[in-house]
C-alpha cells in the first residue's frame, strides 16, 4: 500500500508531462513570473521568453507612454483573445506605482503578440494559391521612438533546456535602468 501511494503520484506526473496535460492549478499558482519589460524605445524586452504552462507572463511597463499587447496569428493576422490588454498605462518613473498586465498561457505552444499602438501587421509572403499570406509586424509610420516593431513572442512548454535559456532580466520584476527611454546597453542586459 504504501509502495503504491508514493510510486502512483509519480507516474501521474510523468504521464502529465509526456501527454502534455496541465499542472494542477494549485501547483501552477507557486510558480514565480516571468517578466517582460516595456519602454520609450518601442521594443520588448526581452522579445523572446519562455514560461511553463499557467506561469505568469507580467508585462511591466516603465514607459511614460501607453502601451497594448495584443496576441495574433501569423498566419491569418487575426487577434487571439489569449493575450489580449487594449490599454496598459504608462509610469511616470522610479518611485512611482508602475502598469503590468499579466496572462497565463495553459497550453503549449508558440504565441505571438504585438503593440498595436506602436506596430501593424502586414503580409510578408504570399504562399500558394487558396493559401492566407503570413503576417508580420512592423513599425507604425509617424509614431515616436526607437524604430522597433514592438513585437514578440512567448514558447509555452514544459522544455527544461528552453525554460533554462531566458536571460535573467526576466526575474526581475523592474529594470532599475530602463525607465523611459532607459539604457538597454546597461544594467538590464547584464
Amino acid at each position: 500500500m504504501r509502495y503504491c501511494q508514493r510510486v502512483i503520484p509519480g507516474l501521474v506526473a510523468s504521464l502529465s508531462l509526456i501527454l502534455g496535460l496541465s499542472m494542477p492549478p494549485a501547483r501552477a499558482a507557486g510558480i514565480p513570473p516571468v517578466y517582460v519589460h516595456m519602454n520609450g524605445l518601442n521594443d520588448f524586452l526581452p522579445t523572446l521568453v519562455v514560461a511553463r504552462p499557467n506561469q505568469p507572463v507580467v508585462f511591466v511597463n516603465q514607459d511614460t507612454g501607453v502601451h497594448s499587447i495584443h496576441g495574433y496569428n501569423p498566419r491569418s493576422g487575426q487577434l487571439l483573445k489569449a493575450i489580449d490588454a487594449p490599454v496598459i498605462v504608462g509610469t511616470p518613473g522610479a518611485g512611482h506605482s508602475v502598469h503590468t498586465y499579466t496572462v497565463r498561457l495553459s497550453r503549449p505552444s508558440i504565441y505571438y503578440y504585438i503593440c498595436t499602438i506602436h506596430a501593424h501587421l502586414i503580409s510578408v509572403y504570399q504562399p500558394p494559391r487558396h493559401a492566407k499570406p503570413y503576417r508580420l509586424p512592423i513599425k507604425r509610420t509617424g509614431v515616436n521612438g526607437y524604430g522597433g516593431n514592438m513585437a514578440g513572442v512567448i514558447i509555452v512548454t514544459r522544455n527544461a533546456a528552453l525554460l533554462k535559456s531566458n536571460p535573467p532580466i526576466v526575474h526581475q520584476r523592474i529594470l532599475p535602468d530602463f525607465w523611459g527611454n532607459g539604457n538597454v546597453r546597461g544594467s538590464p542586459l547584464r
